[in-house]
């Protein structure tokens, strides 16, 4: 799973990431930045795009501002999730129950 390459028109030039690469994308309005495992990437899209795109590789949208790989994820409490690279990332009030649901399952 995760093993596709998509090909991304980034600021950087044209990226290939393979889903299972990404951590997490982080949203500040139509600029999305892509957090892969090798780098950061910038890319100008909506969020909800990547979404629908990467939802069959078990990313979650945690909040309005963040998409999370779910096999990232070691940690929920409080409406915050740590990944395993030590991030903190803020979950929504909506969507806590549905992340820790999804936790709790052992995959995405």
């Amino acid at each position: 799973m995760g093993n596709t390459e998509q090909v991304y028109e980034c600021v950087e030039g044209l990226v290939r990431i393979r889903p299972g690469e990404i951590v997490y994308l982080e949203s500040d309005r139509h600029r999305i930045m892509i957090h892969t495992m090798g780098g950061d990437y910038h890319i100008y899209r909506r969020l909800r795009e990547f979404e629908d795109e990467l939802h069959e590789f078990g990313f979650l949208r945690i909040h309005k501002s963040f998409l999370v790989n779910m096999t990232n994820v070691r940690q929920i409490r409080r409406y915050a999730i740590t990944l395993d690279n030590g991030i903190s990332l803020p979950v929504s009030k909506m969507k806590y129950n549905e992340v820790k649901s999804r936790l709790k399952q052992g995959c995405c």
